[in-house]
């Protein structure tokens, strides 16, 4: 049984299965361990394992009148938690965790078997077999990559200390390139590198997380080393960075009935002409767990594996990812929905967002281990190569998963007049975090003092009482407000739930509308704008001037977020 943490050894079992066919037509399958007096083999008992026990279980299948049968499911395990980390023993002695994660996915596979759950969304895979196939190919893989067993072949390189990354390598007799196009041998020579390490994070949903690293992949995920790693080692290893001039589109394939499974074909286009990756497109074939909107899960993952446009059944997958899981049981107070509206928050009516203070019972404090894998091919003769560069690029993306777990942690305050509920709004989170990254791609200035700082409340502290007006609207034809700071409500006159149904049309004097759309034009086409002095008009009607203004676009890798964000600077009212 593969250890779904690297900070822990797989489980073997030696058990003795019996069938039999009972009277009334059931069938029963009974398995239990072997002892050693009971005629266990002597087996020499590798150290890559740590031996568990099977207690009393099995599968009891009974006949229904008329079509179907009931199938009654029995686990009973002794993981050995006492071999683990003491902070991780909840992950071996929980039934909760075990049940969801063991009994209840084999129950999900058996109901696929007989009646398959999984909605094709490609003529590519219409068949359930296919589904499932690569689902448990790209899972399989990870598992792989986390666990290195010698069994399998693995070799351990370096390890820089408990929770730190890991690299160990595999040789390959013989193996084919995923992303090439004549799906060709490559050189004997060649193996496979995994990276891997597990962090610790404190109170971090791991919805939220697998979430947020799905959206912002082009901000943690290094193009060249996974897709051209030659190339890769032309640029310097301490300033290659992790993301190119690509854009990634979603092609969904599958989605489980329950939406806690999907599985989706990412495409990335390139941007740009100085990426050194032969192909304008390349493809990503992932697996995605328990982050779906409507359901706080403790447990999440998201499993990738670069593959060409055929995506042939007989394709090797070099799978790597992300896990996350959450070691006790908590509760997620605030809201999940990627659908919320931005500012429904920021008025103390909301009950999106449910606050608990420090007195409520059922506020618990949980933390998560995150375990993340990735692969890389390699050839013998550029292996060190590929080892100190893969290092280096599992360090970043660490460090860059530390930020967005500070980023994405719910904020729960203790005191009713201290609470802002937009601070715990992930959506208002995330919309700021990216207009102050913008600005400063944009302009080449930092827009807040605090904006370096690590705290996602300060960050946004900083956005809403910044004393020049924030203000973003839709890219449409006709431009709608969605979100400003308080000094954008202030020059408009309204408040952040009436902002949305505020006419854009009404705000700007009629001589200034045919420049208004001139500037929106422009950010939509180079990206910002400078925009000289103006007036525009209040929703009460009072014209207001402002010296300067600026905007630019607010655009996210997956189009999630799509706004034009203007900051009117040195505004006041002229009567």
């Amino acid at each position: 049984m593969y250890a779904p943490i690297t900070l822990a050894s797989p489980r073997s079992f030696y058990t003795l299965r019996y069938t039999s066919n009972l009277e009334d037509g059931s069938l029963v399958i009974c398995e239990r361990s072997l002892s050693a007096a009971q005629g266990m083999p002597m087996v020499s008992q590798s150290q890559s394992f740590v031996h568990g026990e099977l207690l009393s279980s099995g599968y009891l299948i009974r006949p229904c009148e008329g079509r179907g049968a009931l199938v009654i499911m029995v686990d009973h395990r002794n993981l050995e938690a006492s071999s683990v980390p003491e902070a991780l023993r909840p992950l071996y002695e929980s039934s909760t965790f075990f049940a969801q994660k063991m009994t209840v996915e084999a129950s999900y596979h058996l109901q696929a078997k007989v009646q398959p759950e999984m909605v094709s969304l490609s003529k590519k895979l219409q068949q359930p077999c296919n589904v499932r196939s690569y689902s448990q190919r790209l899972c399989r893989g990870f598992n792989e990559a986390v666990n290195t067993l010698p069994d399998d072949g693995w070799m351990s390189l370096s390890k820089d200390g408990l929770g730190d990354v890991t690299i160990c390598i595999k040789s390959l007799s013989n193996f084919r390139n995923p992303t090439s196009s004549s799906n060709s041998l490559c050189s004997t020579d060649m193996g496979i590198l995994s990276v891997k390490a597990s962090l610790f994070l404190q109170e971090v949903s791991p919805t939220m997380l697998a979430r947020f690293l799905r959206e912002h992949r082009t901000e943690w995920m290094d193009y060249e080393l996974n897709f051209n790693y030659k190339a890769s080692f032309c640029q310097d290893t301490q300033t290659a960075g992790l993301h190119g001039s690509f854009r990634q589109v979603s092609l969904p394939l599958t989605q489980s009935a329950d939406q806690d499974e999907s599985l989706e074909v990412i495409k990335l286009e390139s941007t740009g002409e100085e990426t050194n990756i032969k192909s304008n497109e390349t493809f990503i074939l992932q697996l995605c767990n328990g982050i779906s909107g409507t359901t706080a899960s403790g447990w999440a993952q998201l499993v990738f594996a670069p593959v060409d446009a055929s995506l042939s059944d007989e394709l090797p997958l070099l799978p790597s990812g992300f896990r996350i899981i959450t070691i006790n049981n908590y509760k997620d107070h605030c809201s999940l929905s990627r659908t919320l509206d931005l500012t429904s928050h920021l008025e103390g009516g909301s009950e999106g967002c449910r606050f608990h203070t420090a007195g409520d019972s059922d506020v618990l404090s949980y933390s998560s281990v995150l375990t993340v894998a990735f692969q890389f091919k390699y050839e013998a003769q550029i292996r060190d190569l590929v080892t100190i560069k893969a290092h280096h690029y599992a360090q970043r993306v660490l460090e860059f998963i530390r930020k967005a777990a500070v980023l994405i942690m719910p904020a729960c305050e203790t005191s009713q007049k201290e609470r802002s509920p937009s601070v715990c709004s992930l959506e208002s989170k995330i919309l700021v975090y990216h207009i102050v990254q913008k600005y400063r791609s944009f302009f080449g200035l930092d827009l807040f003092k605090t904006e370096t700082a690590v705290n996602a409340d300060i960050l946004f502290k900083a956005f809403w009482n910044h004393k020049d007006a924030i203000i973003c609207c839709t890219s449409k034809h006709i431009p709608e407000y969605v979100f400003a700071n308080q000094a954008g409500l202030d020059m408009l006159e309204t408040t952040a739930a009436s902002l949305p149904g505020l006419p854009w049309l009404k705000t700007v004097p009629e001589n200034e509308k045919q420049a208004a759309y001139k500037d929106l034009l422009q950010v939509l086409q180079q990206g910002y704008s400078y925009m000289p002095a103006g007036i525009r008009i209040s929703s009460n009607g009072r014209p207001v001037a402002y010296e300067r203004a600026m905007a630019w676009n607010v655009l996210d890798s997956d189009n999630s977020i799509c706004v034009v964000t203007v900051m009117f600077v040195n505004w006041s009212f002229l009567t």
